[in-house]
């Protein structure tokens, strides 16, 4: 199975990892139309289980297809039912489902100010929210409800976005910026507080440290 992993996301509720390919068209897409597309590259999810050992590939639809690495990112929902994958250049999103690796929905959202580099996604802890950022003329993270998978809300941020994250208890939005990170809250996108210093290219984690 040859092609060139883009992004990677591990969700812990199901023990399942998420790698997102882009390849030649494969026989394991062809539900989602025929081979029309010249050298377009495809793009679909590996999905493996670790607890119980198995592999598979899921196509994804043809909207995703063709687009730069940069330009897509992957969130599981809270309960690990639902894989959302977000293409910021074409401004699309989908849910996967991660028991039967269908797409359940899908939906064109206006994501035009953001350029598709190092493009961050992150699920709200109800599961209602989708907050994608973008760094190269991104300035702002977009919140997109995950039912109408439209954009409910855009947050200005003071410089662009490279990496997103939540706290555990899923009140506060990490934001990365160029100067340092930005804490918002969750619900109202409200600047909370503010952590200058230089150098953070992504987040990769938010955990609580225990009180000694």
């Amino acid at each position: 199975m040859p092609g060139i992993r883009l992004r990677q996301v591990f969700d812990g509720t199901t023990s399942q990892l998420y790698t997102l390919y882009s390849t030649k068209p494969r026989a394991y897409a062809q539900d989602y139309g025929s081979w029309d597309h010249g050298t377009r590259q495809e793009t679909f999810v590996h999905v493996l289980n670790l607890r119980r050992g198995w592999a598979y590939c899921a196509g994804l639809p043809k909207a995703f297809w063709g687009e730069p690495a940069t330009a897509q990112a992957m969130a599981t929902s809270p309960d690990g039912a639902l894989l959302y994958i977000v293409d910021s250049m074409r401004g699309v999103v989908a849910a996967m489902n991660t028991r039967t690796l269908g797409i359940e929905r899908s939906g064109r959202v206006d994501l035009s100010a953001l350029t598709g580099v190092r493009t961050s996604a992150q699920v709200s802890a109800d599961g209602r929210t989708l907050f994608v950022g973008s760094l190269g003329d991104g300035a702002a993270v977009y919140a997109i409800d995950t039912s109408s998978m439209q954009v409910v809300h855009r947050w200005p941020m003071s410089g662009d976005v490279s990496g997103l994250g939540l706290s555990v208890d899923g009140r506060r939005l990490y934001v990365a910026l160029p100067d340092g990170v930005t804490i918002l809250d969750a619900s109202t996108g409200a600047e909370l507080t503010a952590v200058p210093f230089q150098g953070i290219e992504s987040i990769l984690h938010v955990e609580t440290t225990p009180d000694t």
